[in-house]
């Protein structure tokens, strides 16, 4: 048997389903026919959806397709390809899709295109109820979707591996005069309106220094708000191996979700991906986030860090003292390995997967 996943960043975004690979003998994963992040200024190209369709037709026939979204361009190519092949597709949200594409036009970090919301607005639910099955990241989410939808969604976490053993080594923590605190991964919308308030907080400190790492170009970054200083650094996203030595150093990970500018019902229900990969290098998490949403929500009940509104800058400095203290961050990063190891990981998560390729292949949702 084979399936198809359809993602741009299989060790990010589809970890736990590419794991299946590995345990389930039969099953190839098709990276070779992995539509790449490159091909995303080309998603309303008649010729070259056309062409990825027929490849991929042409040269195999899988037994089930997943589509792993954020990606409307995957969700539509997964669509076609079950209707046509008449194999079970699967669609896997990481994120709202309409409800992100409304607020577009306003959130810097996606394309303000009218085309992808009335893509949205046309194709979801379409796509959505011709599944065979349909997964969401979170509890929450299931319930949101299954709401707007009225088909039934299953809640899969998201999984990575356990952390590279060769990274697990002694560093310089200890000696150091400052907390070192690390951002990881790009700044969308979503971030903007609580990642600004904690860069002006830590800009006026001496003891927290903050690392934005990102892919993303430092002038689109200074053109909304997110800038560097001498305790705000900005550091091209260095490659997974550089990146997992960078995590490993850090004493803990900023995670920042807005109260503004982006989908309300999307930050509402949403766990970030470098959130499960911090708890996977046992970081405490410092969140900057609506008290009303999942990931504060979520921080502060399983005891992984702290977790403070944006907007209030007195409570943001209180919540940063706190977190300097080498014994609480302990007892967070504790519970970071703890949960990470029960809820996130491939090693649990995985053998979830198997059951759910194999009855997807089987047209059993």
């Amino acid at each position: 048997m084979e399936y198809l996943v359809l993602t741009s960043k299989p060790g990010v975004s589809a970890t736990g389903i590419v794991t299946v690979e590995n345990d389930l003998p039969g099953f190839f994963y098709r990276k070779d026919l992995m539509v790449g992040l490159s091909d995303i200024i080309r998603v309303f190209s008649v010729k070259f959806l056309f062409r990825k369709f027929l490849r991929i037709s042409r040269e195999f026939r899988p037994d089930a397709v997943i589509s792993v979204f954020p990606s409307d361009r995957f969700a539509l190519m997964g669509h076609l390809l079950s209707s046509t092949l008449g194999v079970p597709h699967a669609i896997y949200f990481h994120n709202l899709w309409e409800e992100v594409f409304r607020y577009a036009a306003v959130d810097p970090g996606f394309a303000s295109d009218r085309y992808r919301l009335r893509l949205a607005r046309e194709w979801e639910s379409v796509i959505v109820k011709a599944c065979t099955s349909r997964y969401a990241i979170t509890e929450p989410m299931v319930r949101f979707l299954s709401g707007k939808h009225g088909v039934p969604f299953l809640h899969v976490p998201h999984a990575f591996p356990p952390a590279p053993r060769e990274f697990n080594g002694q560093d310089d923590r200890e000696q150091r005069s400052a907390l070192d605190l690390l951002f990881p991964g790009s700044v969308y919308g979503m971030h903007v309106s609580s990642l600004r308030p904690l860069i002006e907080l830590i800009g006026s400190r001496d003891d927290v220094r903050l690392t934005i790492t990102t892919s993303q170009k430092r002038e689109y970054l200074s053109s909304i708000g997110v800038y560097g200083s001498p305790n705000v650094m900005v550091e091209h996203f260095p490659g997974e191996d550089s990146f997992a030595r960078r995590m490993q150093a850090a004493d803990g990970c900023a995670v920042c979700l807005a109260g503004e500018g982006h989908s309300p019902e999307d930050v509402s229900l949403a766990l970030p991906t470098r959130t499960v990969d911090a708890l996977r290098f046992g970081k405490p998490l410092f969140v900057v986030a609506p008290e009303d949403s999942f990931l504060f929500r979520f921080v502060r009940k399983e005891g992984i860090g702290i977790a403070v509104s944006p907007g209030v800058p007195g409570e943001i400095l209180a919540a940063m003292d706190t977190f300097l203290d080498p014994v609480r961050r302990n007892g967070f990063a504790c519970n970071a390995r703890r949960l990470f190891d029960g809820m996130f990981s491939t090693r649990n998560v995985g053998p979830h997967w198997v059951g759910l390729v194999r009855n997807l292949a089987s047209g059993v949702a």
